[in-house]
């Protein structure tokens, strides 16, 4: 799967660590992928990402967000916050 829009790199991009799922950021989208079969879990909108941060246990994805009040955004596994 291609970063949205297509041809779009991504500036920043983590695996789970049980290697479940993958997350990456265009600068203006935030795209959670299945490994197993590449689909896509959830797509938002959200600028400014920085970088992620899985927990140890992958149930939780942390992002360093520069126009956020907190600096950071956690969402649960399935990205709802």
């Amino acid at each position: 799967q291609k970063m949205p829009p297509e041809n779009t790199p991504a500036v920043s991009v983590a695996w789970s660590p049980d290697s479940q799922r993958v997350v990456a950021s265009n600068g203006g989208e935030v795209v959670l992928w299945k490994t197993d079969d590449g689909s896509i879990v959830r797509r938002v909108e959200k600028p400014s990402v920085l970088g992620f941060a899985w927990s140890h246990d992958s149930k939780r994805l942390a992002m360093a967000v520069a126009n956020s009040s907190s600096g950071f955004v956690v969402w649960d596994r399935d990205l709802a916050q």
